[in-house]
């Protein structure tokens, strides 16, 4: 460690003289406030006990926006296999661990669309009946605006709320959307809006932004380090091309049904990139992205829409958007809004027109997954759920268990008899028996014996229990012996005190 400053300046890290500085003592040596590092001892989470003490559910449609998620585990408690199981009748397959203070259970559903994740939901609740947020992790379509905004690939949504875009009924050259108060998913319970609303505000939309920025270079550098093979980084602003809504992306030669216009789609260049097309960029949409080129992500917070349908039409796009006021299209959120407490946070990857194509998947995953671990942070645990303290790994004090008071005895009954009930059998050291006419010790003494009681001359204080007879009484020659008084002992025999005269008694 370097030498410790003095006032006059002195250590090799320490001010020159001419500028003294305010110091503090810390483990006698003296440090400048900027040098002095407080490490504070780090312990490990606790793994929670059972499913129950579960309160937080990430559920994705694909691994591949599965895997984003996991380099942003804290902490995974499976790492030997699962210990928590799951409830009869439940297919879900889980990942669990720790993501800042939440414990949290992952889950990828088996297939994209809404069926899939209803299903996905519903075994959720099976196991894990105590979760009391989901957050639905992926990538979506997006529109070009939101509120005069310009949107980028890579950018974020949050669900206000839910729209089903594709339930409806199919007239003649025209789909109608139901939207009656019956046909329509509800709106998310009053926690779910209170954190929203926080994060709606312009210091918390900021903030929130600054926190997934640290998480996303966080995750960059953890795929590096893991070698993963998924490209976390951001693709260029010249990989983010806007096309004119009426731009249809086919091919520009060399195909007779794209030029001809004798179909609509061709099914080879559905599957083709626009550079293999030849897209001209002549139609491209002209933007500058705040903040230059890198990873400047902006959060978008509103109504999505759900649905089975993949929009793959700049125009319908447009229409739906103004229409419903859609921020934004995805394919799981409606499945899973009835069965669990839920919010979307979905990564834009493409603009929901001809042009998509998956260049942006990895990336806008992992922005997703960025945000979402910064809204979990401004999740409020309460009081029902594992100390906080113990779920960052802070030491805490030993707890120990309440003493166990044992139960008083009641209280000594004296009375003056000849005759005692008493079971099992207790003896002082100076008293001995006469067990069946023979003097024993009475440690000798057999349960249902018939027994004669010696108490010695000199014992003040006699302490003898017998087995409990049937009948008792004295013998006759006793009958004008002095009484002795007894008090019931805590094992509940008798305890003899006070024995005056030496005498034996006879217990039949």
């Amino acid at each position: 460690m370097d030498a410790a400053p003095t006032e006059s300046g002195g250590g090799r890290c320490g001010p020159p003289a001419t500028e003294p500085q305010p110091w503090r003592r810390a483990a006698t040596r003296l440090y400048y406030p900027q040098q002095l590092t407080v490490h504070r001892p780090v312990m490990a989470a606790t793994k929670p006990k059972n499913r129950a003490e579960f309160r937080i559910a990430i559920i994705c449609a694909l691994p591949r926006e599965a895997d984003p998620v996991t380099l942003l585990f804290d902490e995974f408690w499976d790492d030997d296999g699962d210990v928590f199981g799951r409830a009869k009748g439940d297919t879900n397959t889980y990942i669990t661990g720790r993501l800042g203070i939440h414990d949290v259970v992952l889950v990828t559903a088996p297939a994209m669309g809404t069926a899939n994740a209803a299903s996905t939901a519903t075994c959720l609740r099976l196991s894990f009946p105590e979760v009391k947020l989901a957050l639905l992790i992926g990538v979506c379509g997006g529109i070009p605006k939101v509120d005069g905004r310009d949107v980028f690939l890579g950018d974020v949504v949050i669900s206000r709320t839910l729209f089903q875009f594709d339930y409806g009924r199919q007239y003649p050259g025209y789909f109608a959307v139901k939207k009656s108060v019956d046909d329509s998913l509800g709106r998310a319970n009053k926690e779910i809006r209170s954190l929203l609303a926080s994060v709606e505000m312009e210091f918390g939309r900021r903030r929130l932004e600054t926190r997934a920025q640290f998480h996303l270079k966080s995750l960059q550098e953890a795929a590096i380090r893991e070698g993963r093979r998924a490209k976390y980084f951001y693709p260029g602003m010249s990989k983010d091309r806007l096309y004119m809504p009426t731009y249809r992306h086919q091919h520009q030669t060399s195909c007779a049904s794209c030029c001809s216009g004798s179909s609509p789609i061709c099914e080879v260049a559905t599957k083709a990139a626009c550079e293999d097309l030849g897209c001209s960029d002549a139609y491209l949409v002209k933007r500058v992205r705040p903040g230059g080129d890198g990873d400047n992500l902006a959060l978008y917070i509103g109504h999505l829409g759900s649905g089975n349908t993949v929009m793959k039409s700049g125009q319908d796009r447009d229409r739906m958007s103004a229409e419903h006021g859609i921020i934004a299209f995805e394919m799981e959120g409606a499945g899973a809004w009835d069965e669990i407490p839920c919010i979307v946070v979905k990564g834009i990857c493409d603009f929901s027109d001809s042009h998509k194509n998956k260049v942006w998947q990895d990336y806008a995953a992992a922005t997703a997954a960025a945000v979402s671990k910064a809204l979990l942070e401004r999740y409020t645990r309460d009081d029902g759920s594992r100390n906080d303290a113990e779920a960052q790994g802070k030491p805490q004090p030993e707890m120990r268990p309440e003493p166990t008071l044992a139960r008083r005895p009641p209280r000594p009954k004296r009375a003056s008899q000849k005759t005692t009930r008493v079971s099992g059998m207790v003896a002082g050291n100076d008293a001995r028996m006469v067990v069946n006419g023979e003097n024993v010790d009475a440690t000798d003494f057999k349960a249902g014996d018939r027994a004669v009681f010696v108490f010695g001359e000199n014992a003040d204080k006699v302490l003898a229990v017998l087995p409990e007879p049937s009948t008792s009484h004295w013998d006759e020659e006793d009958e004008d012996s002095t009484s002795q008084e007894t008090e019931e002992s805590e094992d509940g025999g008798v305890v003899m005190v006070s024995s005056s005269v030496g005498r034996s008694r006879t217990y039949a």
